[in-house]
């Protein structure tokens, strides 16, 4: 009954036939984006831990050691649980990441609708569906779609006050990803403040969803927190030079690049646009923003994170935030072309959304395609290619010690040795200031039977070598076995070196 009543609820907007022409669209143009096969490198980290939780042999990438390396535990669950009915776990994530895409443009549209705009949802909405940030990543394999969802869903639900649904999507985002607790604690926040209220059940279903693989990976793993998560901090704290190296990177993402540009410049209208209403006590306009409020103060936390951490800002950190910040941007575009525009422009909706969508569409999709269809040509013609020729020439117990874990890591299935410690923590000791070369300390301590290095480590580990006795250098444990060149650049120094360990008697 409850459904039904949804359902005739949903029949009655007005918004109906536009939202659902938006998202059938948005489903068609990413049919051609997921036929570029492109996959994002560290998908195939979380593929080969699903392969093993599948195949019997543990939540492990590496057999026999138990180290939590992948950030997304339910969604390494639900491929784990695609290979083992047999089917392609790695599309069955790619479909997961486009149907949480409509998943998001939906929601977003919702909550633009239960604040009483519900224009800028649908301008959010179609942003979601058809801006570069979203239609890269939408076929690339992440979670970081299904991220997307469970955020904006857990603060629809909040602003509609269905408890019991808010704190179950805040639960799935815990499980999606380990950081996703503080948005927890700003809709907690919100319940206090604004609603006045303790949302008892609601963290009592919280604590029950999440409590099970908190119990488990506290046993097995001893902790909870991925080793990813300290191994970048660490890694990247040595690598990048300066207080807030990623700064003026983040700065210039977000207010440089055109798309980004626009809403950031939405976000600051939209900001100023609340502070007018708090200060002309403008009841209506205070009201939209008190539900809103929470959303954005956990999106400008999120944004501060990514700014003054010192890990490197790779693309898919942009995904999660980005249906909050396009609601915020419309909401600031909007409310400017109101005062500049008091009488309303009389453009049915669907026309307008249509001609948008086409506009765009004929830009972005073009673009999307071109990038991820290049992306993995690169991969196809480099990475893949490495880790079929290892998994050919070593024996399956061999170990490598190689930064590249994905691709590799995946096809070859080697014993692996992670320079940068995602799934080797017991690399990170090496990163600390005593040992001037991380990557000479690493090779002479673990002693691998593989040593893979990208054409800049190698020169790198040259240079420092060159100051150590013969008998200390990589050269005299080590032979070279094999280089890859870039087929893109045939007449340039190879791309990899691959080294195998002596065997001395």
């Amino acid at each position: 009954m409850a459904l039904c009543n949804r359902l005739k609820t949903i029949s009655r907007d007005p918004y109906a036939t536009t939202l659902l022409l938006l998202l059938s669209v948005a489903l068609l143009v990413r049919i051609p984006l997921l036929l570029t096969g492109a996959t994002e490198e560290d998908v195939y980290i979380t593929l080969r831990y699903a392969a093993n939780i599948a195949h019997g042999m543990g939540f492990v990438y590496n057999p026999g050691e138990h180290v939590l390396g992948t950030t997304t535990p339910l969604y390494t669950l639900w491929l784990a649980l695609l290979f083992r009915l047999h089917l392609n776990a790695l599309l069955g994530g790619k479909l997961l990441g486009i149907a949480c895409d409509l998943l998001t443009a939906f929601g977003v549209y919702r909550i633009g609708r239960a604040v009483g705009r519900p224009g800028v949802g649908l301008g959010a909405a179609w942003a979601v569906a058809f801006f570069p940030l979203n239609l890269t990543w939408a076929t690339r394999g992440m979670e970081v779609g299904a991220v997307a969802a469970a955020i904006v869903w857990s603060f629809l639900w909040q602003i509609l006050e269905k408890e019991l649904a808010t704190w179950f999507c805040a639960a799935l985002l815990l499980l999606l990803r380990i950081d996703g607790g503080v948005l927890a604690l700003f809709l907690l926040g919100d319940s206090l403040l604004r609603r006045r209220c303790f949302p008892w059940k609601g963290l009592l279903l919280f604590g029950l969803t999440v409590l099970p693989w908190f119990a488990f990976a506290t046993v097995y793993f001893g902790s909870v927190i991925p080793t990813s998560v300290p191994a970048k901090l660490i890694v990247y704290s040595r690598e990048y030079a300066g207080r807030f190296p990623q700064l003026r990177p983040f700065l210039s993402h977000m207010f440089l690049h055109p798309f980004e540009g626009c809403m950031s410049a939405g976000c600051t209208l939209a900001v100023l646009q609340a502070v007018w209403g708090f200060v002309h006590r403008e009841t209506t306009l205070r009201l939209q923003n008190a539900k809103l409020l929470a959303s954005l103060l956990w999106m400008l936390t999120y944004y501060a994170a990514m700014a003054f951490s010192p890990v490197f800002l790779f693309g898919w950190y942009f995904v999660p935030p980005s249906p909050l910040f396009y609601l915020w941007g419309m909401l600031g575009w909007f409310a400017l072309g109101a005062r500049l525009f008091p009488q309303r422009v009389r453009l049915s909706p669907l026309v307008a959304i249509a001609l948008a969508s086409l506009l765009l569409g004929a830009i972005t999709v073009p673009y999307a395609y071109h990038s991820l269809k290049q992306a993995q040509t690169a991969e196809q013609r480099l990475r893949l290619p490495i880790g079929v020729w290892l998994h050919t020439h070593a024996q399956p117990y061999q170990t490598l010690m190689l930064e590249p874990i994905g691709y590799i890591g995946y096809f070859s299935g080697l014993r692996v040795l992670d320079t940068v410690g995602l799934v080797s923590p017991q690399v990170l000791p090496f990163y600390s200031r005593r040992y001037p070369s991380p990557l000479h300390a690493l090779w002479s301590h673990f002693l691998p039977d593989f040593v893979l290095l990208r054409a800049g480590e190698y020169q790198t580990l040259l240079r420092y070598e060159r100051t150590l006795p013969l008998v200390e250098r990589l050269e005299s444990h080590y032979r070279l076995l094999h280089v890859w060149h870039d087929p893109a650049h045939p007449l340039a120094a190879p791309a990899f070196y691959l080294f195998q360990r002596c065997n001395r008697s």
